[in-house]
């Protein structure tokens, strides 16, 4: 039986609220004929607030901490894993990347591309999209292909000026024109019929207007240039306000696990095999698309992860997902790194290191803004949330005995890294 060709569209720091919901202002009609067409995971979240680890647990099934890829700089894949790319390639598949941003083959991301294209200072509102619209007509079928976006994050694309698009943020007014670009460049180019599309993103985002404003501005980078501003302010953050990243000082991702940061789109349109136009509201983690991929294409994987199904499986009601924030480097300032649990009612968030660092405690049903830390008054709660994280660790290291093969990045590999998030402004 033919086996149909699967299109993972994953656009960077686009958060769930924006893709859809009863706060959505957003103008996406590209995302709104995804939904009609397949399944909504309206409670989907990422395993971690920076891209790199984000990608490497939707590509492998594992978690950070087994897969190795702990931040942004330093660390690839651990040879052992599996990828999603190498095991479709070993059942026939046709495996195609296009990526940008921090996902260099240097990650080893690129494990089981046939062809895996990096992009720098391109987009698809330039030589990309051609390049992209043309290459989905002549790959060869079956075929697997993983686009990364990146005309969402910072500093973010608004090329054109859309209708009804007064009183939008610079980040909504991103979203829309991607969008845009999606459904007038891509849409007609997509088979349904023989082909399954999978709509999500690696992490959320805080967004700033101030900001977002002052990295599009000439003026600001020039004096950038020169007086290294955002790196003098990230300093004085870090040094002033490290225990208070709910305040307007942090934006963007990779600080912390707060709900705008890790809760992403994920859309499966799979005809014969979801549901159209239907919605679930269970929780799912970035883990679980690995095996639903499989699932839905029926190829069988003879080894563990962390990651379930999602394809039929309604998730258990007191499942827990591990998450992560490191963001460069988990072991640079590890106070500062954090993990945490979430369960469909709760999220604990503890420091990875400093033990004595107050962990935060939340109630998601009676406050989904996180305004209230209760890790000082639900003493109790806090007790089962910590328990829940320690047994996700112990099996996360009994899953390391067998994905135990670290691969860290050479030192001209870690320049390289270096000199590109530099030129993206990680550094």
């Amino acid at each position: 039986m033919k086996r149909k060709n699967i299109l993972v569209l994953l656009i960077d720091s686009l958060r769930a609220d924006v893709s859809f919901g009863k706060q959505k202002r957003t103008i996406t009609p590209f995302i709104d004929t995804l939904r009609n067409l397949g399944v909504t995971y309206t409670n989907a979240f990422s395993v971690a607030t920076s891209t790199t680890p984000a990608v490497s647990s939707i590509m492998t099934g594992l978690y950070p901490p087994v897969h190795g890829v702990a931040g942004l700089m330093g660390y690839k894949l651990n040879k052992s894993c599996h990828t999603l790319a190498e095991i479709l390639r070993e059942n026939g598949y046709h495996t195609y990347a296009f990526v940008t941003g921090p996902l260099l083959t240097e990650t080893s991301l690129n494990r089981g591309f046939m062809e895996y294209h990096y992009r720098r200072n391109d987009s698809v509102y330039k030589s990309f999209g051609e390049q992209l619209s043309s290459r989905l007509k002549t790959m060869q079928e079956p075929w697997f292909c993983f686009v990364h976006f990146w005309e969402v994050h910072t500093p973010r694309q608004v090329p054109f000026v859309l209708n009804h698009s007064d009183g939008l943020t610079i980040y909504e007014k991103a979203v829309s024109c991607l969008d845009m670009w999606l459904k007038e460049n891509l849409l007609n180019k997509i088979d349904f019929e023989d082909t399954i599309v999978i709509l999500t993103a690696d992490h959320g985002e805080k967004d700033s207007p101030l900001n977002d404003k002052l990295i599009v501005s000439k003026n600001f980078r020039r004096l950038d240039r020169f007086f290294h501003i955002k790196r003098r302010f990230i300093n004085f953050r870090k040094k002033y306000f490290i225990n208070n990243k709910k305040g307007f000082l942090w934006f963007n991702h990779g600080y912390h696990l707060y709900e705008p940061l890790i809760k992403i789109p994920l859309i499966i349109v799979a005809k014969d095999k979801l549901i159209k136009a239907s919605t679930r509201g269970d929780i799912v983690s970035q883990v679980d698309i690995f095996p639903t991929i499989l699932e839905l294409v029926d190829i069988k994987y003879p080894f563990d992860i962390n990651g379930t199904s999602i394809v039929n499986e309604k998730m258990q009601e007191e499942r827990g997902m591990y998450l992560e924030a490191s963001n460069l480097e988990a072991n640079r300032e590890g106070s500062f790194w954090l993990k945490g649990v979430r369960t469909p009612g709760w999220k604990y968030i503890v420091s990875a290191y400093n033990k004595h660092a107050d962990g935060e405690l939340f109630n998601l049903k009676e406050d989904p803004a996180e305004s209230k830390n209760l890790v000082h008054k639900e003493l109790a709660i806090k007790e089962k949330m910590g328990k829940l994280l320690k047994k996700i660790e112990h099996e996360m290291e009994d899953l390391k005995r067998d994905f135990s093969s670290e691969n860290k990045m050479s030192e001209e590999e870690v320049k390289t890294m270096e000199k590109v998030l530099k030129e993206l402004g990680y550094l």
